[in-house]
C-alpha cells in the first residue's frame, strides 16, 4: 500500500470516530465488502470516505445510514464499484498475491515458532525438523485463511448484517470447522520427518516472505 493509501486510510479511521454507534455496524461491513472488491486500495478508500462523509452529514439531520444509503447496502456498494474505473490485470494480480504472501508470512512465523519449540522439547536445535504431517496441516491453514477471508469480505451482508443462521453462514463456519479438523488429523498421523534445515535458515526465509508481502502490499498503488 502506497504512503498516500496509507495516510488516506488513517484519515478514515480517525473520521469514522464521529459516526454514531448505530451507524458503526453498517459501515463496517461496507468497509469490509469494499476490500472485496477489484477497486486499488486508494480507490476502496476514496469510495470508503465519501461514504463515511454522507453518512455523518445524514446523523446531523437526524437521519441513519439505512436512510442515507438505502435499505441495501451491498447494491449501494455496487452501484458505486461499478462506477468507478476498476484496476487493471496486473494491480489485481498484485492484490491477490499480496493476500497469499500476507498469510504465507503469518503462517512461516507460526512454524518456525512451533519448529523452535518442538525443537527444544526433542533437543534438535539448532536444526528445525518438520514432519509431512505439518507441512500438510500449515498447507490447509494458507487455503482455509485464504478462502475464509474471501468468502466473508465477498458476502459480509449476508454473514453479519442479516439473519442470525442464514445457509451461507452455516456452511461457511461448518466447512471451516471441517478443514481444521482434517488438518489437526493429518498432523496427527503424519508424524514421520520430511524436512530439517537449520534455525538460521528458517528465519531468512521468514524475514524473505516478509520482505516480499511488504514490497508486493507497497507496489499495489
Amino acid at each position: 500500500m502506497s504512503r498516500s493509501s496509507r495516510r488516506l486510510r488513517r484519515a478514515n479511521n480517525e473520521l469514522v470516530r464521529q459516526v454514531g454507534p448505530i451507524d458503526w455496524d453498517a459501515l463496517t461491513n461496507i468497509t469490509w465488502y469494499l476490500r472485496s472488491s477489484k477497486l486499488t486500495n486508494m480507490q476502496q478508500e476514496l469510495v470508503r470516505r465519501d461514504i463515511i462523509t454522507m453518512v455523518i452529514d445524514g446523523e446531523r439531520r437526524g437521519q441513519t445510514a439505512k436512510n442515507v444509503l438505502g435499505e441495501d447496502y451491498q447494491a449501494f456498494c455496487d452501484e458505486i464499484i461499478a462506477a468507478v474505473p476498476h484496476a487493471s490485470l496486473k494491480r489485481r494480480f498484485l492484490g491477490h498475491l499480496g493476500v497469499l504472501f500476507a498469510v504465507l508470512a503469518f503462517e512461516c512465523g507460526c512454524l518456525l515458532l512451533a519448529g523452535l519449540i518442538r525443537g527444544g522439547v526433542d533437543s534438535t536445535l539448532p536444526m528445525l525438523v518438520f514432519s509431512l504431517g505439518t507441512i500438510i496441516q500449515y498447507a490447509i491453514f494458507i487455503t482455509l485463511v485464504i478462502v475464509l477471508v474471501r468468502q466473508l469480505t465477498r458476502h459480509v451482508f449476508d454473514m453479519f448484517g442479516r439473519g442470525r443462521w442464514s445457509r451461507r453462514k452455516i456452511v461457511t463456519w461448518v466447512g471451516y470447522g471441517v478443514g481444521l479438523m482434517i488438518a489437526s488429523g493429518f498432523s496427527l498421523f503424519f508424524r514421520e520427518p520430511v524436512i530439517r534445515i537449520h534455525v538460521l535458515i528458517g528465519v531468512i526465509i521468514f524475514v524473505g516472505v516478509v520482505v516480499i508481502a511488504l514490497a508486493i502490499d507497497f507496489l499495489e498503488d
